[in-house]
């Protein structure tokens, strides 16, 4: 689909919001590809079970505020 709007002059001033129904799935941000690490992501293909048992701690220590995360993110197109 492509929406075409017309903005006011002065569009700086507002926020835009598209809701939508369905299902959403974001690929890839250039902020995200600032935290690539190619040793670990080799690493996590050849020792999956050794990988998992070293990243469990970690995960399980952001796991209590990932969804408040989640809901509190916003994208910001420059």
């Amino acid at each position: 689909w492509i929406l075409k709007y017309e903005l006011p002059e002065d569009y700086t001033n507002y926020e835009i919001l598209l809701d939508s129904k369905g299902y959403y799935l974001e690929w890839m941000r250039k902020e995200w590809l600032a935290e690539t690490n190619a040793a670990k992501a080799a690493f996590m293909f050849a020792f999956p079970s050794l990988f998992l048992q070293q990243e469990a701690p970690i995960f399980k220590q952001l796991e209590p505020s990932m969804e408040n995360t989640f809901w509190s993110s916003r994208y910001v197109c420059h």
